[in-house]
């Protein structure tokens, strides 16, 4: 008598969290060129890229690294389902480019050829990123099956210590050697692999039954402390909104643990499994409706930029997911749109 399997009830925090990331995503790509700049929007492009690609590699990590996996038939499946799509999209956008930019054949040809190097869509560097994490998963997924907490808080405290490298770096011009990742101690510890096991560590560890006066602290300072430092230094702009920032990054973890334990009533785990289950293809096609449809039809409209955004994001982001719900109900739809 063959056991019978039992299947896990569905994690639809997760589901939250991915949906969350995406409509982050579609935020950072709706301001039109020449919008006026200013400390309103300087804050919402701190804390929408923040929750944007960070949140997507944390909730990739917390997914595929909790179970070891058999190499070749994962990394297969991630071809088929994110590689193929995204080279798919990348050929639409030259294609694009050579009909209403000066691109020549040549040049056409050469972005073509350099496809598997690098992104030739500038929002695809993301694919590229994930894909070497899913190369290295794996191995990183065995490791952490055999791994400690404290191990594992270990070596995320060296990751938190890179974190503030682009900080250190503006207090003497000495400690400019620390970004010479290439000969420092630091170097495997720099980038986005770690982002993606701090998503395994807070699914597996972090589990608040109830939130104590110190978790409220500590959001708190995570969403403050890069209005202080906005408000209080001189610190440039792009050193604030760094993605592989200290305080970026515990921004991220506050999204991910407060999306994590909010309640989600029945119709709001429907909704967020059903635009979830459409993310990776909202997240290909959505430039192409902001900056082909959506920016121009805006830009006669005038409206101040307050009204603008919020509009512009609704817009964005109900015909990406109508866009991806028809193309996903075509033949092979998976190599299209990763459905």
């Amino acid at each position: 008598m063959s056991a019978t399997k039992i299947s896990q009830p569905r994690a639809y925090w997760i589901d939250a969290i991915r949906s969350t990331a995406c409509l982050f995503v579609i935020s950072t790509h709706v301001a039109m060129p020449g919008t006026p700049k200013s400390l309103a929007m300087d804050l919402y492009n701190h804390y929408t890229m923040a929750g944007a690609s960070i949140l997507f590699f944390m909730i990739s990590g917390a997914l595929v690294l909790y179970k070891p996996k058999p190499a070749i038939p994962f990394l297969k499946q991630r071809v088929s389902r994110v590689v193929l799509p995204m080279v798919l999209w990348t050929l639409v956008s030259l294609l694009i480019d050579k009909c209403t930019t000066s691109l020549t054949w040549d040049a056409f040809f050469t972005k073509v050829m350099l496809i598997p190097f690098s992104p030739q869509q500038g929002i695809y560097w993301f694919i590229y990123a994930i894909f070497g994490i899913y190369l290295l998963t794996p191995i990183l997924a065995t490791w952490l099956q055999h791994t400690t907490k404290r191990e594992l808080q270990f070596y995320l405290g060296v990751w938190a210590f890179t974190l503030t490298i682009p900080y250190l770096t503006h207090i003497h011009k000495d400690l400019r050697g620390l970004i010479d990742y290439q000969n420092g101690a630091v170097y495997y510890f720099w980038g986005y692999l770690w982002a993606a096991v701090m998503g395994y560590y807070l699914r597996k560890y972090v589990n608040i039954k109830r939130f104590k006066r110190w978790h409220i602290v500590a959001i708190a300072a995570a969403i403050g402390v890069p209005l202080a430092l906005h408000l209080c230094t001189s610190l440039p702009i792009r050193t604030l909104n760094h993605r592989l920032s200290l305080p970026t990054i515990a921004l991220c973890c506050c999204y991910f643990v407060l999306l994590k334990h909010m309640p989600l009533k029945p119709w709001a785990e429907k909704m967020y499994y059903n635009f979830a289950q459409h993310s990776f293809g909202i997240y290909l096609v959505h430039i192409y409706i902001i900056r082909h449809a959506l920016w121009p039809l805006f830009q006669q409209w005038a409206l101040p930029t307050e009204a603008a955004i919020p509009l512009l994001i609704a817009t964005a982001a109900i015909l990406s997911y109508l866009a991806v719900r028809l193309l996903a109900l075509l033949p092979k739809s998976k190599y299209l749109v990763g459905v």
